[in-house]
């Protein structure tokens, strides 16, 4: 178990009907976060499980 999943309520997992925060990169891993300063590398977000 993990602290996410010890919440419940579908926190924790990434499926149809549970709930979502999400940040995508368009990157091949979040490395590039820290090598490629001032990039925009984000692909989409999902907040309240809602693409925004």
């Amino acid at each position: 178990m993990n602290g996410a999943t010890d919440l419940g309520d579908g926190v924790g997992s990434i499926a149809v009907g549970h709930r979502a925060d999400l940040h995508a990169l368009d990157a091949p891993s979040a490395t590039h976060l820290a090598y490629r300063p001032g990039t925009p590398l984000t692909y989409a977000v999902w907040k309240d499980g809602r693409r925004s």
